[in-house]
């Protein structure tokens, strides 16, 4: 994720100024959903998202053209609404509702297995090296070796085993939605302009949210190579094996889908928080 998070940063604070938008239903009995949610450190790659609304939010008080009291309340709802812990805990709910306890059984396996273990581990160290950009001699030489080995073709295979590499297109989508929208209402409000309509917001969100950029393909490309620098030839093998078994295809689309859920109740909380009338703080000085 922490490619997107750049991406999502600039897309959102450009939207925002230039606009001034299963399988076996198991029901309550799913156990080991919320194992399966620890060993893959779903909680640690989510943070990414918080990242992200608190830099896009910096990012447009930098401009300074929302007043301060203002851009404090989007702030402190951008982060409580994101929170880690309010986004697993959906995740959690939604995969319970649309459970296949083998699925999530085997799935589990394959994540506490060392290939599983390795993957996870490369994933959420990605955050201290993800900066490509500036000739990095490490990554230069990691994709250079990438290359010339034909070890990343063969890492590209295993990119959707980790949340932690990209958002999911939704819930792109819904992220750029909700703060953008929020951020354009402040700045209408601010500036005494009328609000841009659903119709402009979704259409610049649709223009932004499919534009390709470069530098993310080659941040996804290292981060891939870095992320599974520990994995073997044999363990490569064992993470695609588990992509195109029942288990991992189940994985895959479960994971996604309760991802752009998590995301679309976090943009309510969000829209709901930010809307809300601001408590004047009490001044306690005598």
């Amino acid at each position: 994720m922490g490619g997107a998070a750049r991406a999502l940063t600039g897309a959102c604070a450009a939207l925002a100024l230039a606009l001034a938008a299963g399988d076996d239903a198991a029901g309550a009995d799913c156990p080991d959903v919320k194992s399966l949610l620890r060993a893959t450190q779903t909680q640690a790659s989510v943070a990414q998202v918080t990242m992200v609304v608190r830099m896009t939010l910096a990012s447009l008080d930098d401009e300074g053209q929302i007043p301060t009291a203002e851009m404090e309340q989007l702030h402190d709802a951008g982060i409580d609404a994101y929170s880690p812990v309010e986004l697993t805990r959906d995740m959690q709910a939604a995969l319970e509702s649309n459970c296949n306890a083998t699925a999530v059984a085997s799935t589990l396996a394959f994540f506490r297995s060392p290939a599983g273990v390795k993957l996870i581990r490369g994933s959420l160290e990605l955050s201290p090296h993800s900066s490509p950009k500036g000739g990095d001699e490490y990554f230069e030489k990691l994709r250079e070796e990438g290359l010339s080995s034909g070890r990343l073709e063969a890492v590209r295979s295993v990119r959707p085993a980790s949340l932690a590499f990209e958002l999911p297109p939704r819930a792109e989508v819904s992220l750029m939605r909700a703060i953008a929208t929020e951020t354009a209402r402040a700045l209408a409000k601010a500036q005494d302009v009328p609000m841009p309509s659903d119709a402009e917001i979704a259409d610049v969100i649709g223009r932004l949210a499919g534009a390709t950029d470069p530098y993310l393909e080659l941040w996804n490309d290292l981060s891939l190579l870095f992320a599974t620098r520990d994995l073997s030839v044999a363990e490569l093998q064992e993470v695609r094996s588990f992509l195109g078994s029942s288990a991992g295809v189940w994985y895959r689309d479960a994971l996604a889908r309760a991802f752009e859920r998590a995301i679309e109740q976090a943009g309510q909380r969000f829209t709901a928080a930010a809307a809300a009338p601001r408590t004047p703080e009490l001044d306690l000085e005598p």
